[in-house]
């Protein structure tokens, strides 16, 4: 027996665990990839996240300057805080809706979903921004309307300008100790989690048909509480959560419910990614067409809709296989027809690059084939079901109507 045949356990230790290093780094999650991904997001929605800002600093200064009292800040106040941490939940909820703005629409959801980035790095993207930059937003609004409340009461009424400082007192409620920081980050983790899965569920209208399930849930619940527990029992353990006991860190029930919405969070939020990836609905291959085929036909959508740029590099054959979770020689196959077509082309040694004419080359390919194989398909229904030409230019001219009726209204 060869040295050569004998195996060697450490060494194919050490492979496996390569293997599944490129894996993840390759498919599921790759730094660089995901860094980009995030900055374009950041850049396509500064205009959104500014008009979010201004709304928010102007509702707010309205409602610090309509309930300022001389003499104290109004930041300071049990009402501020209420109207504060109110509207942050709101606002955290709605955010996380946000990612059915961008799977609701059919046209949205392509654009989305074909961005050549993994499901992992789309959904920790959305997570990060309402962890992250939704909150840093929210709160940055309330300092500005801090001061200019102040500001606007100082000028109109006469008073003495006392901003305080920066969100003074915002978090004194969650500041007792470790215990009350601990339950409001699982709400806020919960709420992130729980408003995503509606995001997922249901595009059109998320925000409130999350609100309405959540809303029913807690009926049924308090029914099932009544079915077992005392008006006597359901009045001591709502004055427990209030008064304060809760918090303490002896209590049982504070970890259980800490411990639920942790569980809620991971369980939901895990639920949240498996439905975004069923809705990869451009990679959901077609039986009539070869899987090359339709590969090339989705790197062609991202040229077109400017995922990658003209003259730009696209991925490797190796990592858009693990993109899209198929063989790399079918990959291969894909790379060769579109060099064939002139649409990319190899730079050996580098990889392959988006032709100049790239774009035209496309349409040009689609519109030879809609005139070889769809036109000739369009031709046999209209026979066989007696549609006269004159109905079929009546209609056309129909469609260019309302298509041309939509750009401008779009444009104004």
């Amino acid at each position: 027996m060869k040295e050569t045949d004998i195996i060697d356990p450490v060494r194919i230790g050490k492979f496996s665990l390569g293997y599944f290093r490129w894996s993840v780094t390759a498919h599921i999650f790759q730094p660089k990839r995901f860094w980009k991904y995030c900055t374009k997001q950041v850049y396509e929605w500064k205009r959104g996240l500014s008009l979010q800002f201004i709304s928010l600093t102007g509702i707010y200064t309205l409602l610090m300057f309509i309930f300022h009292t001389d003499g104290q800040p109004f930041i300071t106040s049990s009402g501020a805080q209420m109207l504060i941490w109110l509207g942050f939940f709101i606002y955290i909820a709605k955010s996380s809706s946000s990612l059915a703005d961008q799977i609701g629409i059919r046209s949205k959801r392509v654009v989305y979903l074909t961005v050549p980035v993994s499901t992992a790095e789309k959904y920790i993207a959305h997570l990060l921004s309402t962890i992250v930059l939704y909150p840093l937003l929210f709160f940055a609004a309330i300092v500005v309307a801090q001061y200019a409340s102040e500001l606007i009461s100082s000028t109109i009424r006469g008073e003495i300008f006392n901003p305080g400082t920066p969100l003074q007192g915002c978090f004194s409620m969650w500041k007792n100790s470790g215990f009350t920081t601990i339950f409001f980050v699982t709400s806020v983790l919960s709420t992130i989690a729980t408003f995503t899965l509606g995001a997922t569920l249901w595009q059109k209208n998320s925000f409130l048909k999350t609100v309405s399930a959540l809303f029913l849930f807690s009926i049924v619940f308090s029914f099932s509480c009544s079915l077992f527990l005392t008006n006597e029992e359901i009045g001591s353990a709502v004055s427990y959560l209030f008064i304060g006991k809760f918090f303490d860190n002896s209590s049982n029930f504070f970890w259980l419910i800490n411990t639920v919405q942790i569980a809620e969070t991971i369980i939901l939020g895990y639920i949240g990614y498996l439905r975004l990836k069923e809705l990869e609905i451009a990679m959901q291959f077609k039986e009539n067409q070869t899987i090359y085929l339709q590969i090339a036909e989705r790197i062609s959508d991202e040229i077109l809709l400017g995922h990658y740029a003209i003259g730009s590099r696209i991925p490797s054959v190796r990592e858009y296989a693990a993109l899209v979770e198929v063989n790399a020689n079918t990959v291969m196959r894909s790379y060769e027809f579109l060099q064939t077509q002139g649409i990319i082309f190899n730079k050996r040694g580098i990889g392959f690059f988006v032709s100049p004419d790239a774009k035209i080359k496309i349409k040009s390919y689609r519109r030879n084939e809609f005139l070889k194989n769809e036109l000739q398909r369009f031709f046999i229904q209209i026979y066989t079901l007696n549609i006269s030409m004159e109905e079929i230019d009546l209609m056309y001219k129909q469609f260019i109507d309302k298509l041309n009726s939509k750009t401008s209204n779009a444009q104004l």
